[in-house]
């Protein structure tokens, strides 16, 4: 059943004809001519948690960004807006502001016709919405999914260089690792430091970045940050007594050396030449400054290479991040060729220090083709980058939304499905053709809007392996997906926001359910890498307009934080298409047995609920092995003996049904010998 709260911009009505469990308000918090920022709050005041819910209301107005939720339709003047991917749930007395910047003709226009709706605790069954476009009605169903878990290794400090072979980045023994990191930017600006040390210490928030999953720090920098008499400044030395009286480069020695004890590595990326200046620096030295020019780039890295030879954490140098605008790439302009200049530097450094990757960027432009700044790779194919070691080189890229700049794929009709052929052309074929590993340098998004989310959705599954955005991963056995750093761990950069919200300490937990299941463990640290369960959705009939569905993870034998990443959002299931999914985040675990969650639809739009509830059973390589000895035995046998009968949780419920029963058995014995 649907329960609705009808409210004016002034008020709220109760509807008489259904259950009224809230409100909905509105008000203005800023205006200016022509448009201004304005609230929406919604209030579950009702006995019963939500676990979806809608506000639809009129307005003559062009909402440009939304956040704490996501514009589901847009048709004339009639918005609907559902959860955004962390707010799905709302409890009892539980309250969600949703802001927005909106423009409109008419000075302090009010929508009219709030709405706001919200499914019942109870689940199951339920009314779709309308929708369908005068078609049948479709009904939507979810399937059950299962996974064998990886489970811990152990943990030990980060040790040794890295290397590359074909598209892999690989350890000193040869082994494939995934660079899963975040950007901390500070040092490349005026402050000569990162940002954020006036309000907390920076081992703290090492401690954080590693406790969130990352393994390791980009660091970006400028050469003025190198010179003779560089000093930082916004340091709190209250919070970080260590800094007092360093210069940029002592202190950037403090982090690395910090890091370097807790297992992260580490990335410096030249990211201009002087402080604050990067938007104006298209290629790697300033024009007509004597100072920065080409000789000063190389002769820092250098300096940097010598500085940290053989100190492992410090794993390479991102040579010049965002060449860009009269860049170029293979037309040997020695003022502008990029490619030219990369080897050049590339092949000092590794003189200085042969153990670093040497990561080189993209261009904007390319055959008069233009996207990101130091996005385009494409002529790798033609002109690739020649260094003296030809097992250290790594391209970077990096990519942004329609938020940050309106690139044309961003209104092309397929969105977001289009976006595979986009990276592909770009910079995608590299890693598919096994030439050299890529390392997405910088990405990230406010999320504030659908389309943002929608590329960060494809963004992810591309880079962890989905070429083709359908669903399946199409790496050959044994290798890892595209490294990557996200920009940014701080709040404020104004394009992206941060990892961290505006107090410099709580986590953006929405950003973080898009990018959990690309995380890789630490480098050397022999851990098992987070997974990911994913369960099919599907419509009885191809809907003739979008179709969507809340939906929420709920324990069972598994729990979340432990077996599993909590999670909820909306789907949503473009016109003529079939088929959706969603997907949990499977952390490494110490795990024995079979532990069973449930996903959980409801408040579905443009289609009706026909099987609402799916179980996730997450299994061990070997969960009959039950005593861990490698073999399934006896003593395994005996053990599940003496466990007949109802268990909650217990290891010797292999089939995760409450208890050990002859089903079990069966398992047991079917896996009896050598476990695999």
């Amino acid at each position: 059943m649907m329960n609705r709260t009808i409210c004016t911009a002034i008020g709220c009505l109760l509807s008489a004809s259904v259950s009224a469990f809230g409100d909905a308000t509105f008000s203005f918090t800023n205006q200016w001519s022509g448009g201004g920022q304005a609230a929406f709050r919604i209030t579950n005041s009702s006995t019963q948690a939500l676990q979806g819910w809608t506000l639809e209301f009129d307005w003559n107005a062009d909402i440009g960004n939304l956040w704490n939720g996501v514009i589901q339709s847009h048709v004339g003047n009639h918005y609907v807006v559902a959860p955004a991917a962390y707010n799905a749930a709302l409890p009892t007395g539980g309250i969600i502001d949703i802001g927005c910047v909106a423009s409109f003709a008419t000075a302090g226009l009010l929508p009219t016709s709030l709405v706001f709706s919200g499914g019942d605790s109870g689940g199951g069954g339920g009314g779709g919405g309308g929708g369908g476009g005068g078609g049948p009605v479709p009904t939507i169903s979810i399937a059950d999914a299962s996974l064998t878990i990886a489970t811990t290794s152990g943990n030990s400090p980060a040790s040794g260089f890295l290397s590359t072979v074909g598209n892999q980045i690989v350890d000193s023994n040869g082994s494939p690792v995934r660079i899963s990191g975040v950007n901390w930017f500070g040092f490349e600006t005026a402050n000569k430091v990162f940002h954020g040390l006036w309000t907390r210490g920076y081992k703290s928030m090492l401690d954080q970045v590693k406790q969130l999953g990352f393994n390791t720090l980009r660091i970006p920098f400028s050469n003025e940050a190198l010179r003779a008499g560089a000093t930082t400044n916004s340091i709190n030395y209250a919070q970080n007594p260590d800094l007092q009286g360093l210069t940029p480069l002592q202190c950037m020695d403090k982090v690395i050396e910090y890091c370097g004890s807790i297992g992260l590595r580490v990335i410096l990326d030249r990211h201009s030449a002087k402080a604050d200046n990067y938007l104006s620096e298209d290629v790697w030295f300033v024009a007509g400054d004597s100072y920065y020019t080409e000789q000063r780039w190389i002769s820092d890295w250098v300096m940097l290479a010598q500085h940290y030879a053989g100190n492992p954490t410090v794993i390479g140098a991102d040579l010049f991040n965002e060449p860009k605008r009269s860049a170029t790439w293979g037309t040997s302009s020695p003022l502008t060729d990029w490619n030219k200049a990369a080897e050049r530097c590339g092949n000092a450094v590794l003189a200085a220090n042969s153990s670093w990757l040497i990561i080189v960027e993209g261009v904007e432009r390319y055959n008069n083709q233009t996207t990101w700044w130091g996005g385009n790779l494409k002529g790798v194919a033609t002109d690739p980058v020649l260094l003296s070691a030809n097992n250290k080189l790594v391209y970077s890229m990096h990519e942004y939304p329609k938020s940050v700049y309106a690139q044309t794929w961003f209104s092309d009709p397929t969105y977001p499905n289009n976006m595979d052929d986009v990276w592909n052309v770009h910079w995608g074929y590299i890693f598919k053709n096994q030439t050299a590993p890529l390392l997405l340098g910088e990405f990230g998004s406010k999320l504030e809007t659908t389309s943002d989310a929608q590329w960060l959705d494809k963004l992810t599954d591309y880079i962890d392996g989905d070429f083709n955005l359908d669903g399946t991963r199409d790496l050959p056995a044994g290798q890892l997906g595209m490294s990557w750093t996200y920009w940014s761990l701080n709040p404020n950069s104004g394009d992206t926001g941060g990892i961290l919200k505006d107090d410099w300490t709580t986590v953006d937990t929405a950003k973080m359910a898009y990018i959990q299941a690309s995380q890789a463990p630490l480098i050397g640290s022999g851990a098992a890498a987070s997974q990911r369960i994913d369960f099919p959705i599907t419509l009885s009939v191809a809907p003739t307009s979008a179709v969507s569905v809340t939906w929420g993870t709920a324990n069972g034998t598994a729990l979340a934080g432990t077996n599993y990443l909590s999670a909820s959002g909306v789907l949503t299931i473009p016109a003529g298409q079939l088929q959706g999914q969603v997907s949990v985040v499977v952390p490494a675990q110490a795990a024995s047995g079979t532990k069973q969650f449930t996903v959980q639809l409801s408040a579905p739009v443009g289609a009706t609920l026909a099987d609402s509830i799916a179980t996730g059973t997450l299994r061990t390589a070997c969960a009959s092995d039950l005593d861990g000895n490698g073999i399934v035995d006896g003593a395994d046998l005996g053990q599940l003996l003496g466990a007949w009968g109802p268990c909650s949780g217990c290891n010797t419920d292999l089939d995760g049904d409450g208890a050990t029963t002859g089903a079990d058995l069966g398992l047991l014995l079917g896996a009896w010998g050598q476990c695999p």
